[in-house]
Parts: structure tokens; sequence; C-alpha cells
């Protein structure tokens, strides 16, 4: 008896031991290690792994909630699913292999719990690979598998088990960077003039959670024993909304020379950088915890969630809007 098992099905078990490495990881000017302002010596970049452990203490240090792990009484198989963008126009840096990057990404934070078996999406590199395979006619998915063999990209490991199997995917909902009005203050001394200026950046970043349950078909908001997804206040059905918003500020301060009422000099400074790559690892970071928390029923931590408001940027008037300029 021939059984023919779809491809993706086994591409997706096939690349849960797969090495995850910088590559793959959201395109390079996000990859590219920080650089600090006044020169310091050059580092290593760091590994994703890495980066979502310095996340993880920026987000979750000061939580005032405790992880109950007595509460972890089951394995759940999480099946990592490609990120999507369902705003209305996506973000300037946006591909459809950024949706299977910042899966992998978020498929390596679920992975730091001991309650889940992940699973993560194929890397870019298979996906082309089954899409030539079929471009090129052939006949089934057993077939298109071999290619993937044949270019070493398939390998075999053992099955995952678990008590309860999800589906779980992290899109993107929205997404803005913007610069803010340019603060001055000044203070005159006769002939001279001490100038402070400060300018402030906004990046904020909004991602939803998608959970279902694959056994019967049930969605999570109806499985969950302890507590639905509902009951969150930025749930809807099986959908959780979470955002990051990070104001930056740079500047400093100049001696100038006053000239009757006037004024001449000032500092140039450097504008804050555009911090894509932080508010993405902070987001995928607090999108695993909220995830763990949900599934194993922490309540602390669910409470936490439930009465953290949504954050929002600045709605800039016509006014401020001129004022915005270089630093």
């Amino acid at each position: 008896m021939n059984m023919r098992i779809p491809a993706f099905s086994l591409l997706l078990a096939a690349t849960c031991l797969t090495p995850l490495s910088a590559e793959f990881l959201l395109p390079a000017s996000l990859m590219a290690k920080p650089v600090d302002r006044v020169g310091a010596e050059q580092q290593a970049p760091l590994t994703p792994e890495e980066e979502l452990a310095s996340a993880r203490k920026d987000v979750l240090a000061s939580r005032p909630y405790k992880i109950n792990y007595e509460l972890v009484r089951e394995v759940l198989v999480l099946i990592v699913r490609p990120s999507s963008v369902v705003s209305q126009e996506p973000p300037d840096w946006w591909s459809e292999k950024q949706g299977y990057d910042l899966a992998r990404l978020y498929a390596i934070a679920l992975g730091k719990y001991p309650a889940f078996k992940v699973v993560p999406p194929p890397t870019w590199d298979e996906k082309s690979l089954l899409d030539e395979a079929h471009s090129r006619g052939v006949a089934d998915d057993s077939e298109a598998s071999s290619v993937l063999r044949q270019n070493g990209s398939l390998v075999k490991r053992p099955s995952v088990l678990g008590n309860r199997e999800f589906d779980i995917q992290l899109n993107v909902a929205d997404y803005s960077f913007q610069h803010l009005p340019v603060k001055r203050r000044g203070v005159g001394f006769g002939f001279v003039a001490l100038n402070a200026k400060e300018c402030s950046t906004e990046t904020y970043f909004k991602s939803e959670i998608i959970l279902n349950e694959r056994r019967g078909g049930a969605g999570f908001a109806q499985a969950s024993r302890d507590v639905a997804i509902a009951d969150l206040s930025a749930a809807e059905d099986e959908k959780l909304v979470l955002d990051r918003l990070i104001i930056d500020k740079t500047g400093g301060a100049s001696l100038n020379l006053n000239f009757l009422v006037g004024g001449a000099g000032g500092g140039n400074f450097t504008p804050p950088d555009k911090p894509l790559k932080k508010v993405i690892y902070q987001s995928v970071v607090d999108g695993g915890e909220a995830a763990f928390c949900l599934l194993t029923g922490q309540k602390d931590c669910i409470a936490y969630y439930k009465a953290r408001a949504l954050q929002a940027p600045s709605l800039l008037t016509v006014k401020q809007k001129k004022k915005v300029g270089g630093c």
C-alpha cells in the first residue's frame, strides 16, 4: 500500500533539527552589529540566540510576576507557520523571505520554554528548492522531497511527541518609524550662549499571535483548560495582539557666540539609529512569553498582559511636522 505524505509536512518535521544561524534572520542591515557612536572596538556579531537572550533580559527581567513551573504538566507541540503582514501597507523592509526568517526567529524564542517542542518552518532556501521542484513538473510530493534530500536540505529526525499540537503564527500588524520635533533650549551670557538640543525618534511594532489546536480542529480559545485567550483585553477569538514602542533620544549642549539679538554656532548631533532589529527581537520575546503563559495557565502572567494597555506612536500636528528636521 503506497502512502503519500505531503512534502510540506515532511519539510516541517525535517527542519526541526536544522541548524539555526544568523544568515536567515532578517536582512543583513538588521543583523549588523551595533556601532558605538564614540568608536568602540570592533566586536564579533552576536548570534540570534545571543540577541534573543539580551532581549529577554530587557523585556522580562522587570516583570512583576513569577512563572509557576508546577503548572507545566504536559508537552505541547508548536508548529510555527511563516509570518505574514496583516496591515494595509507592508513595512518598507518586508518581503516574503522575511516571513520565513521572522517565523524561525520566533521558533527559537518559543524553544526556550520547557513545555514546548517546536517545529520551525522551512528555511527560505528549502522553500525555494521545493518550489523549483514543483515548477519542473515533479509528479508527486515524494519526488519533491527527494530533491531536498539530494541537496542535503532534508534530514531525518525522531518524531516529535506531545500531548497536544498547535499551529502558531506571529504576524506583523503595524510598523512605523518617525522623527519627533527637535527640542531646543538656550541660556545667554552676554556674548556667549549655552544651547541644548534633543532629538527623538519613535519606533512602533504591533504583532498578532494566532493559535489553533490541531486535534479535532478546535481553536485554542475553546480547548484551553484553565484560561481562554479571550480573557485578555487585547485578544480577539484566537488572536492575541501585542505591541512595543521604543523611544530613542540623542543630543547635547554647545557654546555659541551671540551677535546683538542673534547667534552663531550650534552643535550638530548624530540622530538616533532606527532600532528595527531591537523592536523585532523584543516583540518576538514578548510574544513567546505570552504564548507560554496562555498555554500553561500562568494566571499572574496573564493578569499582567490583561492589564497592559496597547501603545501608539505620537500623532504630530501640521505645525509639529514642520519642526521635524536634522539633529
